[in-house]
């Protein structure tokens, strides 16, 4: 078992896990652990660290947990779906699966690149319907800093001429770029670049909200063509699936920065709206005045949903909608990839349309059932956006759903989900006080299947070590086109 002795602390909560990062000034938690797939789906379904996840987003809604999709999604067959686990299952965070990299990091011969799924990486939908991952990032393969196994002549840390990096491949690769990158979100508008894509003292934003920074990535990602089996074989996926999701993040897409692009962009963080209201945003599309060169317009809504009840069958709680009319066209496009019927499932949600100069689009966020007297949410909005109205519309009403009781949720112990932390970064706030569990490589770990390739080239040598994430392990990682899926239920991801 894991002790002490080898570098393991068992947390006590997933709340004093997250605390510790915000006590160090930390606003995102990135988690490259979770649970193994089940057969028999009881990985899948929203679980107590899941549950625990979204109680302390909902509580402090400037953190943002980031978690690894897993690396089942071949365990069972090409396009094993359902093999998504907890705490990847959360509503409030972000789950990542993986693409394939680019250039020197496609270290095997017929890779196709960044615009292609990585065949292990895991799929949703969740059990209770909810589309997963949210998005992929680049995670096959990975090249970077390696230290040595901790228990080979004790030199932890210290590397030598052949040991400066290695390359790695699965979700848990994909996560932290995902991570890196929400934390340039926050950068962007803590030193005041929104909206002008140029620092600005004035424009600064003190404390973007976790939903803010989600709603940007969300708004931005680009979908990926296919996956590549690990025959080289490829399979069809779409928009909105749970293979992709909303897809590959792609940060020049995202915002407006100055010499970069010509988007502009719209946000509104922490936007309070009341059960049964509509709010509405008339948006011009101008491109001849903002020098804007997009055809696209996208809109992606994003709230922090209260958390739900250990295995429930519908995990939503707080259903707001999202919608665009298009030139005095009562018509309504709805959100992630439905054609006629608004997404009464997941909590976040986006549109993405073609629009040309002198459009006008009507977007509303409608609070259509809600179990609290009031919601905030992030809206955010890209395109050639040209003058903003706002005008009211009539509300829609309908019976709201029974919230979970947050004073009834308990400090789940380390049992079979407990994790590792993998690093949190940047900013900070004050947090309520709490038993603090220092930086832990905690007790399940996932199967990342990875092939261990020194700096200097040459074929992937497969060794007994370490996958250097968490320091307990003496687990040889294996090549993910190669391995089978692995026994365990809470391996590294």
């Amino acid at each position: 078992g894991n002790t002490l002795d080898n570098n393991v602390i068992n947390c006590g909560s997933t709340s004093a896990l997250l605390q510790t990062g915000q006590n160090a000034g930390a606003k995102i938690h990135s988690a490259s652990w979770g649970a193994g797939y089940s057969p028999d789906g009881r990985a899948n379904i929203y679980g107590s660290f899941d549950m625990s996840i979204d109680s302390y987003i909902h509580k402090n809604d400037d953190f943002l947990f980031v978690g690894a999709a897993g690396n089942s999604g071949d365990a069972d067959g090409d396009n094993t779906m359902n093999s998504i686990g907890s705490p990847a299952l959360n509503k409030n965070g972000i789950a990542v699966g993986a693409s394939q990299s680019s250039g020197d990091d496609l270290l095997k011969e017929g890779m196709l690149g960044k615009d292609y799924l990585a065949s292990f990486s895991s799929r949703g939908p969740t059990a209770d319907g909810r589309t997963k991952p949210d998005v992929v990032a680049p995670g096959f393969y990975i090249k970077s800093a390696k230290a040595r196994h901790p228990f080979i002549d004790f030199q932890r840390g210290r590397c030598d001429s052949s040991d400066g990096v290695l390359f790695m491949a699965g979700t848990s690769m994909a996560t932290p770029v995902v991570s890196g990158t929400a934390a340039l979100v926050r950068q962007y508008f803590e030193e005041g670049y929104y909206p002008s894509g140029k620092p600005n003292q004035m424009d600064i934003m003190r404390n973007p909200s976790a939903a803010l920074v989600k709603a940007v990535l969300l708004n931005g990602a680009q979908y990926l063509k296919a996956v590549q089996q690990s025959d080289m074989k490829n399979t069809p996926i779409s928009p909105y699936d749970n293979n992709q999701n909303f897809g590959r993040i792609d940060l020049i897409e995202s915002l407006p920065l100055d010499r970069k692009n010509t988007i502009k962009a719209l946000v509104e963080d922490r936007k309070v709206i009341s059960d049964m209201e509509s709010q509405s945003l008339i948006v011009h599309i101008d491109k001849q005045s903002t020098g804007c060169k997009s055809s696209e317009f996208s809109a992606t809504l994003v709230w922090t949903d209260p958390p739900s009840m250990v295995g429930c069958e519908k995990c939503l709680i707080n259903d707001l909608d999202l919608f665009i009319q298009k030139n005095g066209n009562q018509n309504r496009l709805h959100p992630n990839g439905h054609i006629d019927r608004r997404d009464t499932d997941n909590n976040a949600e986006r549109i993405r349309i073609d629009a040309e100069d002198g459009d006008q689009l009507v977007v509303t966020v409608d609070a259509h059932d809600l179990s609290t007297e009031t919601q905030k949410y992030a809206l955010v909005m890209t395109g050639c956006i040209g003058e903003v109205d706002k005008v009211t519309l009539s509300p829609t009403i309908s019976p709201a759903p029974t919230a979970a009781d947050e004073s009834q949720y308990p400090n789940e112990s380390s049992g079979s989900n407990t994790g590792a932390i993998v690093g949190a970064v940047v900013g900070g706030i004050a947090g309520f006080c709490a038993l603090i569990c220092l930086l832990a490589f905690c007790r399940n770990k996932r199967d990342e299947r990875e092939p261990v390739v020194t700096a200097e080239g040459g074929d992937a040598e497969e060794t007994e070590g370490s996958d250097y994430v968490a320091l307990s392990q003496d687990e040889t990682p294996s090549d993910p086109q190669e391995g089978g899926a692995s026994d365990e239920q809470g391996e590294l991801t």
